[in-house]
């Protein structure tokens, strides 16, 4: 029980530092009240989940590789709360526009990644 709960916090550390250098870096770059750091941040996590996801459920990868990357890495690099919060955010701004996009977005454009991380994660 030990090694996997390391496991998915050692991930999940270092998933969620890579979400805030994502989220900080996108913002010095440019500067927008759409929250571009956070959906490449689930982009990624999302292509990621797939591909991992193949790799060990269908492929014969270790198993804890589950805990390390898909709980941990990937469950702290993506974040549903914080795209709940930015779209609370967007909806008192009236930015009702941006915040229709974001969801569209996020749901449409993850979707599609995990689904390309799983194709990737058979070719490969």
């Amino acid at each position: 029980m030990f090694k996997p709960l390391f496991l998915i916090f050692i991930g999940g550390g270092i998933g969620s530092v890579i979400r805030y250098l994502l989220h900080f870096y996108v913002r010095k770059i440019i500067d927008t009240p759409f929250p571009i750091g956070t959906l490449l941040a689930n982009i990624i996590a999302s292509f990621l989940i797939g591909f991992i996801a193949e790799k060990v459920h269908f492929q014969g990868l270790p198993t804890w590789y589950k805990y390390l990357f898909i709980t941990g890495f990937c469950g702290g690099l993506s974040t549903f709360s914080t795209f709940s919060y930015e779209n609370v955010m967007l909806i008192t701004q009236k930015e009702i526009f941006l915040s229709t996009l974001y969801t569209v977005l996020s749901v449409v454009i993850c979707f599609l990644f995990t689904f390309l991380g799983i194709i990737v994660g058979k070719k490969i």
